[in-house]
């Protein structure tokens, strides 16, 4: 794809210009009528996997643990932790658990569906040149229309993100790991700032114990992050698996 590259970026001009390609290259090499063989070559690599599944589960269970985590901090009025900042953690870690599980689920009910969604497609569109009346050609449009709101979740051609992994979600949990990387819940008194002393020696101030936590607290999202990229790459995927359906309707109303 080359003027889609995020999930807001689908629209009706984006797919049509997308599809370019992607239609030359099925009249070359798949060409109409349609198999499952042929379909399957471009698209049995874009639903979900299990180890993605694992990997999002494990970041939705991790999303709970590690908030309770960084709310024990907060808890403690450490003068040495930037409460400010343990906030706008939580309140990152908590956007998050409930799109992510309804990705996973999204991407569990496509799943599961595949062979079927493959299926209604063929059939569909290898049936679309032999229609004759138009309550045979709006059963077939209903189908496929059926067939894109799975997809993408809507029913024109964006991709509907409310309520899921989206771009501001990634974004997000992204900051927050790159944050925590340069020491993000450490406090900086006036002198380390003029001074720009390194988060290193800053964390050495606290206790061990929470040093550790803290350290725990970044490793946890940085796997937290890894299940929201996988979500949100797995959305991205369903665009392309879309675009290849689209193509296929475009190829089929030049015949």
């Amino acid at each position: 794809m080359v003027y889609i590259n995020k999930l807001q970026d689908l629209n009706p001009k984006t797919a049509e210009v997308d599809s370019v390609p992607i239609v030359r290259e099925f009249k070359r090499d798949a060409p109409l009528p349609l198999t499952v063989e042929k379909l399957q070559k471009y698209v049995s690599n874009l639903f979900r996997t299990e180890d993605e599944k694992n990997t999002m589960l494990k970041s939705l269970e991790m999303i709970e643990h590690t908030f309770n985590m960084v709310k024990e901090l907060y808890s403690q009025n450490n003068p040495l932790i930037e409460a400010i900042n343990l906030e706008r953690a939580m309140s990152i870690l908590k956007e998050l658990k409930e799109p992510l599980s309804n990705n996973i689920n999204y991407a569990e009910e496509i799943f599961i569906w595949n062979d079927q969604i493959i299926s209604d497609f063929i059939d569909t569109i290898n049936s679309l040149s032999r229609l004759k009346t138009n309550e045979e050609k709006t059963a077939a449009n209903k189908r496929l229309s059926d067939i894109f709101k799975m997809l993408l979740r809507n029913d024109n051609m964006f991709y509907n993100e409310q309520g899921i992994v989206g771009e501001a979600r990634l974004e997000h949990i992204k900051s927050l790991g790159e944050s925590m990387e340069r020491g993000f819940f450490l406090h900086l008194n006036i002198e380390d700032e003029l001074k720009k002393t390194n988060f290193r020696v800053i964390k050495s101030r606290l206790e061990q114990k929470d040093s550790l936590i803290i350290d725990e607290i970044e490793k946890n999202i940085n796997d937290i992050k890894k299940g929201i990229e996988t979500a949100y790459n797995h959305n991205m995927r369903m665009i392309k698996l879309a675009l290849i359906f689209y193509s296929y309707i475009r190829i089929s109303r030049e015949r």
